[in-house]
């Protein structure tokens, strides 16, 4: 067989994907096609360390270019796909370049949603997506700097922290109710919010934005909300969610839904074709229902069973969801799925540093949202994975270790 298996997309998860075909035996050329002139990289610093300078460049990397040469994986960065067929399996890129191939991955990612209203294309309104984002961020962010951030969720408050540290004047436009509403509950998201309050980010909740002004300029100067507030700005990002990439599987025929539909094996609805990352909507076989994580873990593992797949080795994993953020001196870390449960427990640390929430559901833990609790999350993904049951009285003690649950349970 000559066609090579051609990867369209070449961030964490398509690079994840090469190398564990590589570790899976493939023999077979690889082609990694990606829109951007970089190696690929792992996003989540570039609304953190990177952002304020702490993180360089060189270790945002997934990977190193002589490691993808010493795995015979072609890598061709600023090669955007602009048509696949899958009928004749041939993809075209930008430059009118046609390449025939074996088996396909969509690895394309997702994009910043975007703010629809009057000035939403004055400059200095910004997106973080990508390592140039970043940058251009950072050239603008200064102290003193009026930043309007628009947007409560993960990505808004981690912005919000790294510029309040770069001595910026930082404030949060949530359009809901509180901050984090679609990823934790009230209790782990008023913890967050109080940080940020001492920290001297001014947080607005239901805010709905009408448009931006400039004053005569190209630059925003404020943002109008629906409710007849203004904040006067110098700088804005946009943080309101990420859309699937999808569109070029939708091109193809594939099945799409909010993020192309694959299988528990990363399967589309072609045979030779998957998809992996941001742009999968996958099924996980933990929760037994379809779910778009948007999470660095998800897209390793949907990539290295992806992989198999494309080998002929298909092996189901069991994935519990996993995600983190930082924020200030505050790690959360959060596993399994909160949805799925009834109840909410939660635990306060004498340091007041610490925090947790068990979602509970029928004596089961079904999630948990850590922070600054490191030293229980292994015990939490234990106690969800095997189902084993817990009391209310147990989680909510700060004395009592979540690993002395798991002690209990095997005596």
């Amino acid at each position: 067989m000559n066609e090579p298996i051609v990867i369209i997309g070449a961030g964490q998860a398509g690079a994840e994907l090469a190398l564990a075909l590589r570790r899976g035996g493939c023999t077979q050329r690889i082609v990694m096609k990606g829109d951007e002139p970089y190696l690929p990289y792992r996003r989540p610093a570039l609304s953190k360390g990177f952002l304020s300078g702490k993180v360089p460049e060189s270790a945002l990397y997934h990977t190193t270019a002589e490691r993808l040469a010493d795995n015979d994986i072609e890598f061709m960065p600023g090669s955007r796909i602009v048509h696949v067929d899958p009928a004749r399996k041939l993809i075209t890129s930008a430059d009118q370049k046609v390449l025939r191939y074996s088996k396909l991955a969509f690895a394309t990612g997702g994009s910043p949603r975007q703010i629809e209203c009057p000035g939403a294309d004055l400059s200095n309104i910004n997106y973080l997506r990508t390592i140039d984002d970043a940058c251009l961020l950072r050239k603008t962010l200064t102290s003193g700097t009026k930043l309007v951030v628009i947007g409560g969720g993960f990505v808004g408050l981690e912005i919000a922290a790294t510029a309040k540290e770069q001595g910026a004047d930082i404030t949060v436009l949530e359009a809901g109710p509180r901050v984090l509403r679609r990823s934790t509950c009230a209790e782990i998201a008023a913890f967050i919010s109080e940080q940020h309050l001492s920290a001297g980010v001014k947080i607005a909740v239901n805010k709905q934005v009408r448009a931006f002004h400039s004053l005569g300029t190209k630059a925003v100067t404020a943002v109008e909300c629906a409710d007849g507030t203004v904040y006067p700005a110098d700088l804005v990002v946009v943080g309101i969610g990420l859309i699937a990439n999808d569109e070029l599987a939708a091109s193809a025929g594939l099945d799409v839904d909010r993020g192309i539909i694959v299988d528990e094996l990363g399967q589309t609805s072609d045979p030779d074709i998957v998809a992996v990352g941001d742009c999968a909507n996958s099924m996980n076989t933990f929760c037994g229902y379809r779910l778009r994580l948007e999470s660095v873990q998800g897209a390793m593992e949907q990539a290295r069973v992806a992989a198999m797949t494309m080998l002929g080795k298909g092996i189901v994993a069991r994935s519990i969801p996993t995600f983190w953020s930082d924020q200030y001196n505050l790690k959360l870390q959060m596993i399994g799925v909160p949805t799925d449960a009834d109840q909410i427990i939660t635990r306060s640390y004498p340091n007041r540093e610490s925090f947790a929430a068990f979602y509970v559901r029928n004596g089961i833990l079904k999630a948990a949202h850590f922070i600054n609790g490191a030293s229980d999350i292994m015990a939490a993904r234990r106690l969800i994975m095997e189902e084993i049951p817990v009391s209310n009285k147990d989680l909510i003690n700060p004395s009592m270790p979540l690993n002395s649950l798991l002690t209990e349970t095997a005596a």
